[in-house]
């Protein structure tokens, strides 16, 4: 078994690689075509006071979200896979009922740990909202730092 897993890993780290290349090619172009296509960039920037610092979106958030969808695939076929091959290979060994009983452990014990843990997705959203906003305030410091030191010099 140790063979078909070692390419089986090394063929899925391959694939997520390729697939992270693609999306880090694709969409950042896709993302900044629209971004300065017509007077987008003037709206986001000027207008609406909902979506600040939307460069630090384009330049940083872009990549995370690139890599967190390339490892989607893995993420979701991996484990499918190792549940069915051990449900094989426990049925082999102990019963045809054994799988039942592991995979009804499993989604019990997936149920509980969905009820219990804290909501990290929305922790994760105000985390990268608050250094957003935190980001977008050092811009604008050192924004108003030139201009102050312009105005000293031109004094």
């Amino acid at each position: 078994m140790m063979w078909p897993t070692s390419i089986v890993n090394n063929s899925l780290k391959l694939a997520i690689s390729a697939l992270s290349l693609c999306f880090r090619e694709r969409l950042p172009k896709h993302a900044h075509s629209l971004y300065l296509d017509g007077i987008t960039f003037y709206k986001i920037s000027n207008l609406d006071n909902g979506l600040q610092n939307s460069y630090q979106l384009l330049a940083q958030d872009i990549d995370k979200v690139v890599d967190n969808f390339s490892h989607l695939y893995s993420d979701i076929a991996k484990p499918v896979v190792a549940i069915f091959l051990f449900a094989h290979k426990l049925g082999e060994a102990i019963g045809n009922e054994a799988p039942f009983y592991m995979i009804a452990y499993f989604i019990v014990s997936g149920i509980l740990l969905c009820t219990f843990s804290p909501p990290f997705g929305r922790y994760t959203a105000m985390e990268q909202k608050l250094e957003g906003d935190f980001r977008y305030s050092h811009s604008r410091i050192i924004t108003h730092l030139k201009k102050l030191h312009s105005m000293e010099e031109g004094t």
